[in-house]
């Protein structure tokens, strides 16, 4: 389990199972190259919670749906068993807004980029889930991205005191939610001198801006604002994390 210092609102009167912390992300794993017949693949697990991205392209787009100017983002979320439902059409359309904002398009004119997104397991935070494994698989497929995403998801729960922020919820916790609020946050990498061996490390560096906001629920104002800043920290961690991943591969 990961820990962010992010002590925001009464979270510290929640207590949550397996013992975490209300700021603690859950175990991450990531694997690329899982997939033959894609450009660019991953697997991204947040413990139980599991995505397989998988990247075909950039390729010679489809008459009907070319576009002389820039390339075409399609997304396909594929659940684990069964049909789509309206929740897993909403996140098709908010990955492939996220992606278009992440891949420089206008290199690719007349051609299309499909991201096809398959729940392997869902235990909570899918939707942050899917978007990171996303982005490892357009790395893995080596498409040239504006910057790295890293997505976290935070839960508003109902305790005696009023409500307490949790990041990274499982699905039960979800379920007894008042709202939640995914955010992606964009971050890159700078190199600096280490002072001991005087060699370039690679630093990561998050952004303020957010790429993506999904919600469900109500809450208020302040609540949100919290939550982005708890989940900006947090991303920091998953951002650590991608360079761990990368730099091993």
């Amino acid at each position: 389990m990961m820990d962010t210092d992010a002590s925001i609102g009464p979270s510290s009167l929640l207590l949550r199972t397996q013992g975490r912390q209300p700021t603690q992300l859950r175990g991450l794993a990531c694997e690329r190259g899982l997939l033959n017949r894609a450009d660019g693949s991953a697997k991204w697990a947040q413990d139980a919670t599991a995505i397989i991205a998988a990247v075909h392209g950039p390729r010679q787009a489809q008459a009907k749906a070319e576009n002389a100017e820039h390339a075409v983002v399609e997304v396909s979320f594929k659940p684990r068993s069964g049909f789509q439902d309206n929740v897993h059409r909403d996140y098709e359309g908010i990955l492939r807004r996220t992606l278009e904002g992440l891949i420089p398009l206008g290199m690719f004119p007349r051609t299309s980029i499909m991201v096809v997104i398959q729940v392997v397991q869902d235990d909570g935070a899918l939707l942050s889930c899917a978007l990171n494994a996303a982005c490892a698989a357009l790395i893995d497929a080596g498409v040239p991205l504006n910057h790295l995403l890293a997505s976290v998801t935070c839960a508003i729960m109902p305790v005696a005191a009023g409500s307490s922020l949790c990041l990274d919820p499982t699905r039960k916790e979800e379920q007894a939610a008042s709202a939640l609020i995914s955010i992606a946050h964009p971050f890159h990498f700078d190199f600096t001198k280490s002072s001991k061996a005087e060699l370039m490390k690679p630093v990561v560096c998050v952004g303020g801006d957010v790429l993506a906001s999904h919600t469900q629920g109500s809450f208020s104002v302040e609540q949100y604002l919290d939550a982005v800043i708890m989940c900006s920290k947090a991303s920091a961690q998953i951002a650590e994390f991608s360079r761990l991943v990368l730099s091993k591969a």
